[in-house]
């Protein structure tokens, strides 16, 4: 059994939904349907405010309902983070989760982009009027498994491959 699992801390940050969506340039499959509109030539430049004044209206909106949201996506997450992990060390034969703080913030964006070297990864706040939401605990976990997988491919194959070549195909820092 591994000895020690990583603990999540869940967060729901404006700031950091933010700077989001200015790393997927304003991409339509991370707007959305809503906001695809403003990557149209005539918004040039003042893209960033409408991004930025939909966020803030969003949050101010729907604020609540994501925090509620966020507590929610947590207690599934711990009801099955255990066994979530215990079936990961069987797949990597008991290989130690890289050590850290891992930090997984609700989005109002599509996107589920991660940061490697940061332990850090977004998940999509489940809008009640949409059908069929995605499943934050599965977004959750197949996030998680980057991490490890990353780190045992890293660690395993470092000295067979180029630098940095497991980066470039997980495509993120």
């Amino acid at each position: 059994m591994n000895p020690y699992y990583p603990k999540i801390n869940f967060v729901l940050d404006k700031e950091h939904d933010r700077d989001t969506i200015k790393m997927f340039e304003f991409s339509e499959s991370a707007l959305g349907s809503t906001l695809a509109f403003i990557n149209k030539p005539e918004f040039d430049g003042i893209r960033v405010a409408l991004a930025s004044a939909f966020l803030d209206d969003f949050y101010k909106k729907f604020g609540k309902e994501m925090a509620d949201d966020l507590q929610n996506t947590k207690v599934r997450w711990d009801k099955v983070g255990g066994y979530f992990f215990k079936e990961v060390d069987k797949i990597f034969g008991n290989y130690p989760w890289p050590a850290g703080d891992y930090t997984g913030y609700i989005s109002v964006w599509r996107r589920n982009p991660r940061w490697i070297s940061g332990r850090a990864f977004n998940f999509s706040f489940v809008r009640s009027w949409i059908k069929n939401p995605p499943n934050p605990v599965k977004t959750i976990a197949h996030e998680m498994l980057h991490f490890v997988t990353y780190d045992y491919l890293d660690s395993t194959y470092a000295n067979n491959t180029k630098p940095r070549v497991f980066v470039q195909y997980y495509g993120c820092p």
